[in-house]
């Protein structure tokens, strides 16, 4: 009987050991799974650092890698497969790759990176991104990278396309980086949005968000991710050549884009950002100037640009320098019909690139966003900023009045066009079977592109009754412009004069209605055009503009495209 238990119990002691032990094996060999698992993830990360790499060297880069093995542990294999569309050469402006089963518009590469241990094609992890040129997204009013300061002024929410906001107490948030020092300090202001701090930043404390005798109608609170900025990169350098500097003192100048000096506008001078493209940015997609300083002064001193206010065609300025705006004067508007408009802010793009360099708004009123890395953006004295700022460093003062940030909320979510360096504009993990089935030879099929999102019905035909009316209406309001605004920039002499004064009083004998209201402009437009059209004739164009030299080379005319 007792030889009989010592069996029994030594059977089980067997067992119990042949379980331990199986049990131990299957354990460790989750261990060893789990360890590949991730040395494999490294692996897929090392290949999009080593793409981003590549793509940083030479742009156009597009051959992929095939089982690089890395340094620090050669078993540890990453392949990756490239579609290139970052200087659209792939001929459309967004291309959809079968291979990849997704659109890559210009300016983007579709990554895919795929990591393995050894020749194991269990446990590989796989990663796809997007790469491409860091652009702005103005999501917030104000945004530094370290701190702001604001004192008697009012940040508030608008919409540029004349709707009125849905709430105007809400929207127009101010943010920064910064976690104390304070990040942002308010002095008898009012912020019509919410006050956000960096993401280890506890918002409820002095050192971090001071008010004084301010308003902050949103909430206050930490970020919940790190607000990336980078440093912004003119696609050519600015000319060095104080021969390429523009010199207004009044009267009205086209410039085309391309690379100058400084340019410098006073005493009611008139500049058009001109609408045709001499040298298109990388990306085909803007209006392209790259200077060194900028300087605006004076009532009545104005910058134009293009009125398609649809950002198909906006106007980036990429300064090297500094940027001086001061006095009773606008920067940013376009001519709708007689009337002088604001521009949508994104119509109108200033990236500073400089290191230490300054923006600043004194008295005046801007349309536009501006963005950098390591410049202070000033805003004083009863000045209006109408679109967004990015800067390191903002200070907002009344001085003596009190200025205004008007967030355009149009602008929120968009990414707009000026370029900083490449990166990695996002990144997913891909399904492991999808990883196993890449690398074992077997990617997944091509796709198709989606079938095209049916066009909206047309809308209804507009009754009869109504036609004429808006017909008649709106027929004079382009005429009067025509006549008496676009032969400023061209006329050199008073002999053109007489051609908007025959023939702007046309609408008048055709249109009854509107005769008491178009007159105006026919009887007033003759002053600025007979007081302000020389002067481009003799300052621009022959002490500014040297034949054969600035403003691209286009001579002594009286416009440069």
């Amino acid at each position: 009987m007792i030889l009989l238990f010592v069996m029994l119990t030594a059977l089980m002691l067997i067992s119990l050991v042949g379980a331990i032990g199986v049990l131990s094996k299957r354990n460790l060999n989750d261990v060893v799974n789990q360890v590949d698992s991730k040395r494999a993830k490294y692996a897929a990360y090392a290949g999009l650092s080593e793409t981003l790499a590549r793509l940083k060297t030479n742009s156009n880069w597009n051959a992929g890698l095939t089982d690089v093995q890395l340094d620090s542990d050669p078993n540890a294999k990453y392949s990756v497969e490239i579609v290139n569309n970052i200087n659209g050469g792939l001929g459309e402006p967004t291309f959809w790759s079968v291979n990849a089963g997704a659109w890559i518009p210009v300016g983007a590469a579709w990554v895919r990176s795929v990591g393995k241990v050894g020749d194991r094609v269990e446990g590989a992890a796989g990663m796809i991104a997007l790469a491409g040129h860091y652009r702005p997204k103005f999501d917030f009013a104000l945004f530094a990278r370290t701190s702001m300061t604001i004192e008697d002024s009012i940040v508030e929410p608008y919409r540029s396309d004349g709707i009125a906001v849905a709430n105007p107490n809400v929207g127009a948030n101010v943010g920064s980086n910064e976690t104390g020092t304070p990040a942002i300090a308010l002095n008898n202001s009012v912020i019509n949005g919410d006050a956000i701090i960096g993401v280890t930043g506890d918002a409820s404390l002095n050192s971090a968000i001071a008010a004084v005798s301010s308003t902050i109608r949103g909430s206050r609170s930490a970020a919940d991710e790190h607000v990336t900025l980078q440093p912004f990169i003119p696609p050519f350098p600015a000319s060095p050549d104080a021969s390429r500097d523009l010199n207004l003192n009044g009267g009205t100048y086209n410039l085309g884009p391309g690379d100058y000096h400084d340019i410098n506008l006073s005493n009611g001078a008139i500049l058009n950002l001109h609408p045709q493209f001499a040298a298109p940015d990388p990306l085909g997609r803007a209006e392209v100037y790259v200077i060194h300083d900028l300087n605006v002064s004076d009532a009545g001193t104005k910058i134009r640009v293009p009125a398609t206010q649809d950002g198909s065609l906006p106007i980036i300025i990429y300064v090297t320098g500094n940027v001086n705006i001061s006095g009773a004067i606008e920067v940013g508007t376009f001519m709708n019909g007689a009337i002088e408009t604001p521009t949508a802010p994104r119509e109108l793009q200033i990236y500073m690139t400089g290191n230490g360099t300054n923006f600043r708004v004194d008295g005046a009123n801007v349309n536009l966003v501006v963005a950098g890395y390591d410049y202070t953006a000033t805003v004083t004295n009863g000045g209006q900023v109408s679109g967004g700022i990015i800067a390191n460093n903002i200070v907002v003062t009344g001085g003596t009045g009190t200025s205004r940030v008007r967030y355009d909320t149009r602008l929120a979510g968009l990414l707009l066009d000026g370029l900083g360096d490449l990166t990695l504009i996002s990144e997913d993990p891909i399904p492991s079977s999808e990883a196993e089935a890449v690398a074992g030879g077997n990617p997944p099929p091509p796709v198709d592109p989606p079938p095209p999102v049916p066009a909206p019905a047309p809308p209804p035909a507009v009754p009869v009754t109504t036609v004429p009316t808006v017909a008649v209406v709106g027929a004079p309001a382009p005429a009067a412009p025509a006549a008496t605004t676009a032969p400023a920039p061209t006329a050199p002499a008073a002999t053109t004069v007489p051609a908007p004064v025959t023939t702007a009083p046309a609408p008048v004998t055709t249109v009854p209605a509107p005769v008491t209201t178009v007159p105006a402009p026919v009887t007033t437009a003759p002053a600025p055009v007979t007081t302000t059209a020389p002067a481009p004739v003799t300052t621009a164009p022959v002490t500014t503009v040297p034949s054969g030299g600035g403003c691209g080379g286009c001579g002594g005319g009286a416009s440069c495209f």
